[in-house]
């Protein structure tokens, strides 16, 4: 009885979080950027916007920093101001998928859930000014939760910038109508 309590409570949970919550696993083609360099995407990210995140609830502005660990796995650590404390969220992402391919397995360490897997795939980015990145976690054996994320370097994006994002977004299967800006 508990476990089907639990389930249910994280079901409501990614369904309040507005998350492509559907039947399936996650796909495990999507189209992502060829010839990706890791070394060059490190750095801070600014979440410009993204499908709706419950951590995200009561803040704005989220940041993502990426750097490399001597181990080769990268260090994510993900931040934003929620009622004015700073509430932050750490793991580290491998390269996964063939040589070249943007696709990363990100895992967290979740309180009260444990780790938490997750894909990372840059659908698009030109590494300067915007990154395009859609992501997707299992909830058990029966469903999936999937998300994306409109990443920025600048304030300011150039005009061509948007069209390759509206681009990308297109490709990645979500609705355009369930991003939300943080910014």
């Amino acid at each position: 009885m508990s476990r089907t309590l639990f389930a249910l409570c994280v079901l409501a949970l990614v369904a309040h979080s507005q998350a492509a919550l559907s039947f399936g696993q996650c796909p495990t083609v999507k189209h992502t950027v060829e010839n990706f360099e890791l070394q060059t995407y490190l750095g801070e990210w600014e979440q410009l916007e993204t499908t709706s995140q419950m951590w995200h609830f009561g803040g704005n502005c989220p940041l993502a920093n990426y750097t490399l660990e001597k181990s080769g796995k990268v260090h994510v650590k993900n931040s934003i101001t929620v009622f004015g404390k700073e509430v932050v969220q750490e793991g580290y992402a491998e390269l996964v998928g063939e040589p070249g391919e943007a696709r990363l397995n990100v895992v967290y360490d979740v309180p009260i859930f444990g780790h938490h897997n997750a894909s990372y795939i840059v659908l698009d980015t030109d590494y300067g000014n915007f990154s395009v990145v859609y992501s997707c976690a299992s909830i058990g054996p029966l469903m999936k939760a999937e998300f994306g994320y409109i990443l920025k370097r600048k304030h300011n994006l150039p005009p061509w910038v948007k069209e390759r994002i509206e681009a990308a977004v297109a490709k990645s299967g979500l609705s355009r109508n369930t991003f939300k800006k943080n910014c």
